[in-house]
């Protein structure tokens, strides 16, 4: 009667085992050669510093254009990374002359300004200044910024799904 329990649970075992050796599909997220995945943006840092036109024309022949921010997720990840004192081109401009700022060709909602900004006086285009005041921690913020002023930059290419097999 014991080798009855004993062969049941060693077919249940077998069984169990071969549950576990099922293949799955999972999808990874990748960037380009020279792009680094930063949450859900594939970014690549350019610390030559270049006006605001040479910079969207320069991440362009990329295939990608400046950066964008949509949330304060996106900024803390961006603080996180380049975790350093620069002043950063972004898409951010109001160049259409009708007074609204737009990320690429999109009419901008999340704008973290720097304090006192926006300075309609400064200028047209949108750096990433960090307000942390010399802490540890990088606080970058928006300022308006003379177009023609040279900075460094971020180009922003959209990512890639990967398909890949999984031996669970």
């Amino acid at each position: 009667m014991l080798w009855k329990q004993f062969l049941g649970i060693a077919i249940l075992c077998l069984a169990l085992t071969q549950l576990r050796c099922v293949n799955s599909q999972a999808t990874d997220t990748i960037c380009n050669e020279g792009f680094t995945l930063v949450g859900d943006k594939c970014l690549m840092m350019k610390f030559f510093a270049i006006n605001w036109f040479a910079a969207d024309s320069q991440c362009q022949s990329l295939g990608a254009g400046l950066l964008t921010l949509q949330n304060e997720e996106q900024l803390l990840q961006i603080n996180k990374w380049v975790n350093m004192d620069v002043q950063i081109w972004t898409s951010g401009n109001k160049l259409s002359n009708n007074g609204v700022y737009y990320w690429q060709n999109t009419e901008a909602e999340y704008l973290p300004w720097a304090e006192n900004e926006p300075d309609p006086s400064s200028g047209n285009c949108l750096i990433l200044t960090d307000m942390s005041g010399g802490s540890e921690t990088i606080d970058f913020r928006l300022r308006v910024e003379a177009c023609l002023i040279i900075n460094a930059y971020i180009c922003e290419q959209l990512t890639q799904s990967v398909e890949t097999n999984q031996v669970a």
